[in-house]
């Protein structure tokens, strides 16, 4: 199983070889979330598995639904299926979606009721659930796509329409992995450095709990 080291990219070069084709599937995860017979074409970064390496891809995607009536769309994104033509064919290589990682915003208080709102004054709050998450795919280990996922959600949380300064990550679903919960900052905004989050990564943006 591959763990958590840095990789060397040469599967990443051959990745641009292939032709990649997005594909949105965040119908049935977000129900009520997404402004009605909306659609749009959103960046977004994802866990994307090569041949060899584990990088961060970063594409356009269309994603159902209102950027500004649905704060926290592209982040969600980041866990939507995305496939590559390859000499095998058609293969989702979004490697979280594999794996069955879900990503849902944390319910918002609001009028006397519980919407699907994820924002919370200056936070983008979400929930991770992990209820359904496998123990590897591809030969990649849990902690290992969930560093890089959670560094993709850092840069699509930072590309919403609303401006949050943080990202609020919530575990549920498996036990084990609450070093992954807590708040993040998205200042200074994320950078892409090649297919890798530049620093500082999700472990120097995370505020310590008091």
């Amino acid at each position: 199983m591959k763990g958590a080291q840095s990789l060397p990219h040469l599967g990443v070069r051959r990745m641009l070889q292939l032709r990649l084709i997005p594909i949105a599937s965040l119908f049935a995860i977000l129900p009520g979330i997404a402004g009605a017979g909306e659609e749009g074409a959103y960046q977004v970064a994802f866990p994307l598995s090569t041949s060899g390496a584990l990088a961060i891809g970063d594409m356009p995607q269309v994603l159902w639904g209102s950027a500004w009536d649905s704060p926290g769309l592209q982040v969600y994104g980041t866990t939507a299926e995305f496939y590559a033509k390859t000499d095998l064919g058609l293969e989702n290589r979004n490697i979280a979606n594999q794996m069955r990682i879900q990503i849902r915003p944390k319910m918002r208080p609001a009028l006397g009721r519980e919407e699907w709102h994820a924002l919370f004054g200056d936070t983008l709050r979400v929930v991770l659930d992990l209820s359904k998450m496998a123990s590897e795919a591809r030969g990649w280990s849990a902690v290992y796509v969930l560093e890089t996922t959670l560094n993709c959600m850092i840069i699509n949380a930072a590309r919403d329409a609303h401006k949050p300064r943080f990202l609020g990550v919530e575990i549920e679903g498996k036990t084990g992995y609450k070093q992954f919960e807590g708040t993040y900052r998205l200042e200074p905004a994320p950078i892409l450095e090649g297919f890798d989050l530049a620093e500082p990564g999700w472990e120097k943006r995370k505020i310590p709990s008091e």
